[in-house]
């Protein structure tokens, strides 16, 4: 059986980007990832959206927010 990973990306303001960042993810490690969280960290900007819409397209990412920023250690711990 291949590892298993599952991905965390804290997300600030990170509207713009992203898609990109998840984008990055290259083909091939999508069959060892069981998962992809990306932790919008209080943003002020569309992040929480844009993380919701990536889920939606892509079963395997899951979209988590925290209401305020509480910074990069706390969004990975939650």
């Amino acid at each position: 059986m291949p590892p298993s990973l599952s991905v965390f990306v804290p997300a600030y303001n990170a509207a713009d980007t992203l898609g990109a960042v998840i984008d990055r993810i290259p083909d091939d490690a999508w069959q060892l990832i069981d998962a992809v969280h990306v932790i919008d960290d209080g943003s002020t900007d569309d992040t929480a959206r844009v993380a919701l819409d990536i889920a939606r397209q892509n079963p395997k990412v899951h979209a988590h927010s925290l209401e305020t920023n509480q910074g990069y250690g706390e969004a990975v711990r939650q």
